[in-house]
């Protein structure tokens, strides 16, 4: 192994490379063309296997010293470069657990957005729309939900009704709803329903919550589509 021992500054310079010699050492250049190299760049090449002799000691030591800086600064260098390129690796190639955690939260933060922008009634409104008893509203809506009647969504742990399925003016639920609800696979969750009752449908070219009282047989077939298992094949 070589070493550029410059002249004024402690300086190392490992030389190694694809090509062998007779000896079996390996260089990336000629002699003539490191001895170029140490002229232009102002150097002294000194090969530590020349430095022999009691007169050479202090020059042997600092060799062993800049040898030793060298493969320090050397390992340092490529396991920085290997540490680098792991972490590269493991950027770009999708973690299982954070790819599902990613998607999780843009399912919440879709439902969020959703909810945000449907009217609902909490459980006093509910009872005062339907014309019922305010004193326990809980349990009065308890029942009705009970009978399938109505569709529930919690939202920061509180009960809310989307207001599509109130009929205001004859201070009831549209009947259709419970037809709907008795038709509802386990798949299906509230929240899915009310994404299929509030989105523009291809049949009516309106959400079909708009249509219902109006289209109930329709809104009916549209829905046992929409809940019929797609069959490959």
């Amino acid at each position: 192994m070589h070493f550029f021992l410059q002249t004024y500054k402690d300086f190392t310079a490992i030389v190694a490379g694809p090509a062998e010699d007779a000896c079996g050492a390996r260089h990336v250049m000629s002699y003539e063309q490191l001895e170029a190299h140490a002229t232009k760049s102002g150097m002294l090449m000194v090969f530590v296997g020349d430095l022999k002799g009691p007169e050479h000691v202090p020059e042997r030591r600092k060799a062993s010293h800049f040898a030793e800086a060298a493969e320090a600064a050397l390992s340092l260098e490529l396991k920085v470069l290997a540490d680098g390129y792991r972490r590269l690796i493991r950027e770009s190639l999708p973690s299982g657990q954070n790819l599902a955690v990613k998607t999780a939260l843009n399912r919440v933060r879709l439902q969020e957005r959703f909810l945000a922008e449907l009217d609902m009634a909490d459980q006093v409104d509910a009872c005062e729309l339907l014309r019922l008893s305010k004193s326990n509203p809980s349990a009065t809506l308890r029942r009705v939900e009970d009978r399938g009647e109505i569709i529930r969504i919690d939202r920061d742990g509180r009960p809310s009704y989307p207001l599509f399925q109130f009929d205001v003016e004859n201070g009831r639920l549209y009947p259709v709803i419970r037809e709907i609800n008795s038709l509802r696979p386990e798949a299906w969750s509230n929240f899915r329903l009310c994404y299929w009752m509030s989105r523009k449908h291809a049949d009516f070219g309106c959400a079909p919550a708009d249509l219902l009282g109006k289209a109930d047989a329709e809104i009916i077939d549209a829905f046992r589509r929409a809940i019929e298992p797609v069959v490959h094949g």
